[in-house]
């Protein structure tokens, strides 16, 4: 009798792992979602009446954990000050609505990124324009949540001085 018991014992242990070998691999991609913020800088024609100042960002991303491609939508709010040496400067702000494809370095725990797409700007004294960014980030996975942090530069293609922003973005995701 125990030799029975031990030979059903081991049974069900190589059938668990078996069965456990056999599952299937996530295929659906999962949401993260992220806040961040930190500085923006002014450049291009754009900086010639404008001080840094800082950005706060929400963001969603669908990615599958086997792959490292992503689909990232964003709501990026930007705030610069008025630059003291120029006579008819003004501050400015900027909201935009974007879409980015975000490819995420494999088989790494500390995982740099790339990060590139398009979107709408709103920009306080310029009204709507189309634009896009490109940067470069690493995200990092913390126990129950990660973190991150990017830069990037957006362009937008609005009238008048060149519309270029820097963004530099430290964040949480969950």
């Amino acid at each position: 009798m125990h030799k029975l018991s031990i030979l059903v014992l081991a049974f069900s242990f190589v059938a668990s792992r078996s069965a456990a070998a056999q599952a299937p691999v996530q295929t659906m991609p999962v949401p993260i979602i992220g806040v961040g913020g930190g500085i923006s800088i002014p450049a291009g024609g754009f900086a010639k009446d404008r001080q840094p100042g800082f950005n706060l960002d929400a963001m969603v991303e669908f990615r599958t954990p086997s792959e490292p491609l992503g689909l990232r939508g964003e709501v990026l709010y930007q705030y610069f000050g008025k630059d003291q040496n120029a006579p008819n400067a003004t501050t400015a702000n900027t909201v935009a609505f974007l879409v980015n494809v975000v490819y995420h370095a494999p088989k790494s725990q500390v995982r740099p990124y790339l990060i590139g797409g398009m979107g709408l700007y709103h920009i306080s004294d310029n009204g709507n324009n189309a634009g896009f960014n490109v940067g470069t980030g690493v995200s990092i996975p913390l126990t129950g949540m990660g973190a991150y942090a990017e830069a990037r530069v957006h362009f937008a293609l609005a009238q008048g001085p060149s519309f270029v922003t820097v963004p530099i973005t430290f964040g949480i995701t969950f």
